[in-house]
């Protein structure tokens, strides 16, 4: 739990607007967004729900509301079905208030396909790898990354000896903030087993058209996202 001291500390060394939610039980809980003094105020946030593995806010944007859910999904096969449930339900009540403009982003412990994974380890639990694929189809939410890197093969997450590394971290947009993201990139940051994911949205230079649909073909070179 987060003292009174923890949070004025965080406020030190932040100096601008946070979001965060404490662990319910135990310490490998907990969440925290943290928003950059330069650009936003207390006044351009709202905080829609805190939990201990999901944590939402909503946050003004030269005119534009975005909701941004930052999530930490458990490691174990029947917590996350349970997780993915819980989001699903999130998700859709955000949908059917009629929120739109949805950043998903956070350490969802699973891989989408084998494509995301660098060793020749264990894969994720089937069932689970297809029912996170379905979410993100259900709610149109594209992965930022693979958009920009639609055949390379990179992880945000590996073990010390490097024996085993996976891509486990995402930022996912639906489909009207799609457009808005120039450019998304896997970098090392030392002090942790997980790697960063700087991504950038450009709302000042982008035209409304007609728009465009992009999809991975690569995908199809995967025989569990097939049979999915």
């Amino acid at each position: 739990m987060m003292s009174d001291e923890d949070i004025l500390e965080i406020k030190r060394n932040w100096r601008g607007p946070f979001h965060y939610s404490e662990a319910s039980s135990d310490n490998s809980k907990g969440l925290i967004t943290l928003f950059n003094p330069n650009y936003f105020s207390e006044s351009d946030l709202t905080l829609l729900h805190a939990s201990d593995r999901i944590l939402i806010s909503s946050i003004d944007v030269n005119n534009h509301k975005i909701v941004i859910i930052n999530v930490y999904s458990p490691c174990t096969v029947k917590e996350q079905r349970s997780f993915l449930d819980k989001l699903r339900g999130i998700l859709t009540s955000l949908q059917e208030g009629g929120s739109n403009n949805i950043l998903c982003m956070g350490d969802f412990n699973l891989t989408l396909s084998s494509a995301d994974i660098i060793d020749v380890g264990n894969q994720h639990n089937t069932k689970n790898r297809l029912l996170f694929n379905q979410l993100l189809e259900d709610f149109g939410l594209t992965d930022s990354w693979r958009l920009d890197h639609p055949t390379e093969k990179s992880f945000t997450w590996c073990t010390p000896s490097f024996s085993s590394a996976r891509r486990l971290d995402y930022i996912f947009t639906d489909e009207s903030l799609g457009a808005y993201i120039h450019s998304s990139y896997i970098k090392n940051i030392g002090f942790s087993d997980h790697r960063l994911m700087p991504t950038g949205l450009e709302f000042d230079t982008f035209v409304k058209g007609k728009g465009i649909y992009r999809i991975n073909t690569t995908l199809f070179k995967d025989i569990n996202y097939c049979k999915m």
